[in-house]
């Protein structure tokens, strides 16, 4: 694949001028945009213009369509194809052109380590829309007070965010992620409202499953019992040992809790403080009722102590 992209550049050189850049274009839409009427047609023009503007060469466009931006570099096969040639030597191109920074991702996370990985890779970088390029000097400062500023309101916005969340958690709302099962999101997508609440048909299923384990005390055996019954997980496929042991032990279940930013999870700072907010214990409506717990809890223990003793019970 390499060769025939070297090709293919090598190719379009042959109208160089003398000291004039080499230019790549590179425009990427989701599937999201596309579905919104958003295609490469119109960044590669955007692109293009910035580049006769600038008396460049364009050489080649790379394009990744119906790709998330949210994806590394790597994983866009297109601009996987695109940094490999910028570390050949000799480089097939001078600079890289975007029609604007989110056809790289985040500003604040992909966009600008992009950037100085390829400045690194002694390739430019320019951004089409806010008309700012590295190949110069004073483009390159420009580039890197717009990097500050990308990453403070990063920062700012994040921060903001997280206390929100932190609020909301305190509050005993569901803040995002993982649903424990037996439980689903009520209110999903307001704000502020959001909780967690029994779902009926997963609660039965863990119910059961509770029961199976507490008369056999065997973990594999309870998941075959519940499969026979098509009491399968949430995916619709059937239980495992090991995915059943993980939901019968979880604090949901066994706790009626979820603990959000855990101590031994959360992002700290050089002087060991919590940067977003401190561990919040969200209680949850309980499935089981404080007997039930206390019976899953010792038949969790006699299972722990291994088959010998459990085959004597």
């Amino acid at each position: 694949m390499s060769d025939i992209l070297m090709s293919a550049v090598d190719v379009d050189q042959r109208a160089v001028k003398r000291g004039q850049l080499r230019a790549v274009v590179y425009a990427r839409v989701s599937t999201e945009e596309q579905a919104k009427g958003y295609g490469i047609a119109a960044g590669e023009k955007r692109a293009k213009r910035y580049i006769d503007r600038k008396d460049w060469l364009h050489v080649r466009t790379f394009a990744d369509e119906g790709v998330s931006g949210s994806l590394p570099w790597h994983e866009r096969p297109h601009l996987a194809q695109l940094m490999e040639l910028a570390q050949q030597k000799p480089r097939p191109f001078d600079v890289v052109v975007v029609p604007e920074g989110r056809a790289i991702g985040r500003l604040g996370r992909a966009y600008y380590p992009w950037v100085w990985k390829l400045e690194d890779l002694g390739v430019f970088v320019a951004d089409a829309t806010v008309d700012i390029d590295n190949a110069t000097d004073d483009g390159r400062d420009k580039m890197h007070e717009e990097a500050t500023y990308a990453f403070k309101e990063y920062a700012r916005i994040r921060s903001r965010t997280q206390g929100g969340i932190q609020e909301h958690a305190e509050e005993g709302g569901y803040t995002g992620g993982y649903v424990p099962f037996s439980y689903r999101v009520e209110n999903m997508g307001k704000k502020r409202k959001s909780r967690l609440v029994p779902d009926e048909t997963e609660s039965r299923t863990a119910q059961r499953a509770r029961r199976l384990f507490v008369e056999h005390i065997n973990w594999q055996k309870t998941a075959d019992l519940l499969n026979a019954e098509r009491l399968f997980t949430r995916s619709g496929v059937p239980w495992s040992d090991a995915n059943l042991r993980n939901i019968l032990t979880g604090d949901a279940l066994l706790k009626s809790r979820q603990v959000f930013r855990k101590k031994t999870r959360a992002m700290v700072d050089r002087d060991g403080e919590h940067l977003y907010g401190e561990e919040v214990v969200i209680d949850l409506p309980p499935i089981f009722t404080e007997e039930e717990k206390g019976e899953l809890k010792e038949a969790i223990l006699l299972a722990s102590r291994g088959p010998s003793l459990t085959r004597q019970l």
